[in-house]
This record gives structure tokens, C-alpha cells and sequence, in this order.
């Protein structure tokens, strides 16, 4: 469970507002806007209206790498892009996670500017047959009167934010939408979307470049490395004590991954190129009953992820089990059950 120290570091919310249901579907009268979402590195869709850093565009959020960034501006622009982001799908709550700053290092973090206020708004989006190219999809899109502001912790590290939409308010929505766009266009619907609108507000200086940059941004689907650098690792082992974790990567280094002397270890899972352990964890001197916990490590940055795993898809019972299952396609995912008993799956990116 969050402690209260824990839970205010992580988010700090502004104000939320919400529109009575029975008011909802008065806000139809909107006009329709256009979003174009172009692909990615094969994770989500986004969409800026102007990418003014070809060397460090948006994408660079989205590839589960804190050393690359998007940079929005500058910290003295007048108002900075909107961020168009395609949602995984809703199933009565979403959380996003953000490291909001240049991700290198901590000293890094604090020389450039980075978001300190976020806006975010919800669009029920529909894409018309023949109305995409091979790199963007054209969107007709009515926004969904749910909106919610943010202040980020000027902290190195991921915040995770959880914007509570209403599931059902958001299928009437989505109803609403779908019929509303029969009626204004004779296109046949291809596909729907929810797509999340963030805008930048306010931000905290940088103390050497006003950059304004983002470093990663992912949602409660995946739980991506966050390494500044890709190591290839050659083996997982454990010591002859079995309370610590190491890894060897492909220079022969040996590189420590976990150690607790008050416990010891199984691996029960290994990932194929060896970036992800599931461990179990028992007492090295039982008191009667013995507990297990169940860990997840990842040997790129040498760490324990539970406490991350927990945050960021706001869902993980800490310490319950959890299993590693590779598709045909060569992805990693992550089965694990959440605080209702049920067994959810994750990518590990």
C-alpha cells in the first residue's frame, strides 16, 4: 500500500472536474476537431501539430529509454505543443506515467527545464475508412467532458498519474459519438479511439539550458526498462548463498543485481535475452511459517522493479505471484494478479 509521504512524492492533483452525467452528452454540440496520429516505434500513436526538433522528436517518449527525449521548446515560450497520445483501451481507470526532465542522470535532470503543470483532456476519436496514409491516421474527434490538471514533484524519477474516467460514462460517450458521426458523414467508421490530450502549463526552469524536455511517457499496459543504456547479458546466476542476484554481460563483467542476506532466492523465470528475472524470495531463517514474495528484476539497470511495477499500473498486489510468457513474436509479458484476485498481463518493454 502507498504510504502518505509516498503517494503525495508521486502525485500532487490540482483540481479535477467532472461534468454530471446527466449533462454529459449536452456537450455533443462541440464541434468535430481533427487529430492526426503518426506511428511510432511500434508502442502507441501520437500527434503534435509541429515538431520543432527533428533531432529530438516525440517519439523519443515512447522507446523505454530515459537517455533520448522529446524536446518540446523552450521554457520561455508563450504556450508549447499539445501531445496527442492513443490510449491502450479503458477498463474503468488509466494511469500514465511520465519522467518529466532529461532522464541521463540527476544532474542532467535539473540543467534542463521540465514540465511542473499538466492538463489533460480525453477525445472519443473515430478514423473513416480511407482516411489513412502509411505513416499517420486522420482522426474526427469529440471531446469527452472530463478533464483533470496536474502538478508534477520536481523529482527524479517516474510519476504516475491516474486519471479516473468514468467506464461507463465513457461507453455512453463513445455512443454518443458513433451516432453523432453517422449523422454529419457519410465515410463508414474504420476503427474508434480514446486519445489523450496533454498540455504543458507551467514549468521549472533549467539551471544551465532553457530546453523544456520529456524523457518517457508509457500507460498501464507495459512496463518498459527506463535504461540509459542497452547492455547484452550473457547469463543470470546466483551466488553460492543464494542471496544474491548477478548478471554477466558480454564482456564478462559481473554485475550485481539484488542482494538481501536475510533471505534466499529461486529464479523461477529468465526472459530470453536475459534483461528480465522473476525471483522468490523466502526467509534464510524461517520462524514457523514460511512467506514467499515474488520479484521482479531487471538486469539492464541492475533493480528491483516491484515497487515500480506497483505504481505503474496501479493495480499489483506487492509480493503475490508472477510469471514471464514470451510470444511467437519474440515479446515479453508479464502475467501477475491484481488486488481483485484476477490475472492481468502486461509487455515488459
Amino acid at each position: 500500500m502507498h504510504t502518505l509521504v509516498r503517494t503525495i512524492k508521486i502525485l500532487l492533483i490540482a483540481a479535477s472536474f467532472m461534468i454530471p452525467v446527466k449533462g454529459l452528452f449536452a456537450q455533443l454540440h462541440y464541434d468535430w476537431i481533427d487529430i492526426t496520429m503518426s506511428e511510432t516505434t511500434g508502442y502507441t500513436s501520437y500527434g503534435v501539430h509541429q515538431i520543432r526538433c527533428k533531432e529530438n522528436p516525440p517519439e523519443n517518449l515512447f522507446d523505454g529509454c530515459l537517455q533520448s527525449f522529446w524536446k518540446v521548446g523552450n521554457e520561455e515560450d508563450e504556450e508549447w505543443e499539445p501531445l496527442y497520445m492513443e490510449l491502450p483501451g479503458m477498463n474503468g481507470w488509466t494511469i500514465i506515467n511520465i519522467f518529466a526532465g532529461h532522464g541521463q542522470d540527476e544532474k542532467t535532470y535539473h540543467q534542463y527545464a521540465r514540465p511542473r503543470k499538466l492538463h489533460f483532456s480525453l477525445y472519443v476519436a473515430v478514423n473513416p475508412q480511407g482516411h489513412s496514409a502509411e505513416n499517420s491516421v486522420l482522426y474526427q474527434a469529440l471531446r469527452f467532458p472530463h478533464e483533470h490538471t496536474v502538478f508534477l514533484a520536481n523529482q527524479f524519477e517516474v510519476q504516475s498519474l491516474r486519471l479516473n474516467f468514468s467506464e461507463s460514462d465513457l461507453e455512453d460517450f463513445k455512443s454518443q459519438v458513433i451516432k453523432r458521426f453517422a449523422k454529419d458523414f457519410q465515410d463508414n467508421i474504420h476503427k474508434t479511439a480514446f486519445i489523450l490530450k496533454m498540455e504543458i502549463q507551467e514549468v521549472f526552469p533549467g539551471q544551465v539550458y532553457d530546453d523544456l524536455v520529456i524523457s518517457e511517457i508509457y500507460f498501464n499496459d507495459c512496463l518498459p526498462s527506463l535504461h540509459t543504456h542497452s547492455p547484452t547479458i550473457k547469463s543470470i546466476y546466483l551466488n553460492p548463498e543464494e542471496n544474491s542476484l548477478w548478471a554477466e554481460n558480454a564482456d564478462g563483467k559481473q554485475l550485481p543485481v539484488h542482494k538481501d542476506t536475510d533471505a534466499v532466492f529461486q529464479i523461477l523465470d529468465i526472459s530470453p535475452d536475459n534483461q528480465w528475472a522473476v525471483l522468490i524470495s523466502m526467509p534464510a531463517l524461517p520462524d514457523g511459517r514460511v512467506e514467499t514474495t515474488y520479484l521482479l528484476a531487471n538486469t539492464f539497470t541492475q533493480k528491483i522493479v516491484n515497487t515500480r511495477l506497483e505504481d505503474s499500473t496501479g493495480n499489483y498486489m506487492p509480493g503475490t505471484p508472477m510469471f514471464l510468457e514470451t510470444g511467437d513474436n519474440g515479446k515479453v509479458h508479464l502475467l501477475y494478479f491484481d488486488n481483485e484476485g484476477a490475472e492481468q498481463k502486461i509487455w515488459l518493454r
